[in-house]
């Protein structure tokens, strides 16, 4: 019909209606009451299950083993569905646990466009005001461990506010113990690729260099932890960006404490094996030769200077 009789295409064809009654048959016969088959058939009687049978741990570690084999578009079909019942602010109780179980199973097996949509979803419902579906879609993600498939301006909105609570919770009483929680919502938004907005991307390296170098009594052990899996995923527009941090005050400050300054040289020392850029090895390898004490008067001497410049040109 399309290629021979539709009006987007060039043709000389007069559809009777006789031929149309052939073509309606055929898709009644061929599409419209034909019952689905293979993978299809499973995702039917997966959907039927979640909404009318009361799943437990016991039950999952079969219907993962089903899931890992859905093809991709499949896949898709099956975290939209689920995720549009979660987001459904009348759905039954039962209904939503059941989606708690199989949700992170589906989002494994699903492509990066296809979660990347979801998270475009969820952008949709705040901005049209959609307050209840919205925070359902934020604990969905949460769930799955997407929040760092947002959109890019929600993406930079949240990691900001991260950034705020982590610092607060660094410069503040008992930071040793209170830096974990906010240290881990940061990398809730970091995707493995370590690729987030320009916007926030100074404050960014800014802050967890700043908690990463600790303060004079040291650096939260817990947390560190974090800091250490978030530095993995830089790379040399990260790494640039450290190195401009000689001339930073705040950290110039931290400088003046012996720990800082061994977290410092060390964390200049595994950069150097990260990054590919010739100029910011050299860099690196400077700060990690230069005295410890003077680290903080690092800027002024010529030679750095001048690897400076020429990582500038």
């Amino acid at each position: 019909m399309r290629n021979h009789a539709s009006a987007a295409h060039p043709n000389h064809n007069e559809l009777t209606g006789l031929q149309l009654a052939a073509w309606l048959e055929t898709c009644v016969k061929e599409v419209l009451s034909k019952e689905p088959e293979g993978a299809a058939i499973e995702v039917k009687r997966l959907l039927r299950s979640i909404r009318e049978e009361v799943l437990s741990a016991e039950d999952i570690p079969p219907i993962k083993t089903a899931i890992a084999t859905l093809p991709e578009d499949l896949a898709h079909s099956l975290l939209r569905t689920a995720f549009g019942m979660y987001t459904d602010t009348k759905l039954n109780a039962n209904i939503r646990n059941n989606i708690l179980f199989l949700a992170p199973i589906i989002w494994v097996v699903c492509s990066e466009d296809s979660k990347y949509d979801i998270g475009l979803k969820y952008g949709s419902f705040s901005v049209n005001g959609e307050v209840s579906r919205s925070k359902l879609a934020r604990d969905f993600l949460t769930l799955v461990s997407g929040l760092a498939y947002l959109s890019q301006n929600e993406i930079e909105i949240e990691i900001n506010s991260s950034l705020d609570l982590l610092l607060s919770a660094h410069n503040g009483w008992n930071n040793f113990q209170n830096e974990p929680s906010p240290a881990r919502l940061l990398q809730s938004f970091i995707p493995e690729s370590g690729k987030i907005p320009n916007g926030v991307l100074g404050k960014y390296i800014e802050t967890l260099t700043t908690c990463k170098i600790g303060n004079g009594y040291g650096v939260s052990a817990t947390a560190e932890l974090i800091y250490d899996n978030l530095i993995n995923r830089w790379q040399d527009v990260h790494i640039l960006k450290f190195i401009r941090l000689t001339s930073n005050s705040q950290i110039i400050s931290r400088l003046q404490f012996d720990t800082c300054q061994s977290q410092y040289k060390k964390l200049a020392k595994r950069l150097i094996n990260q990054s590919i850029n010739p100029n910011a090895k050299l860099a690196l390898e400077f700060i990690n030769n230069f005295p410890a004490k003077n680290l903080g008067k690092i800027t002024s001497d010529s030679r750095f200077q001048s690897i400076l410049k020429r990582e500038n040109s």
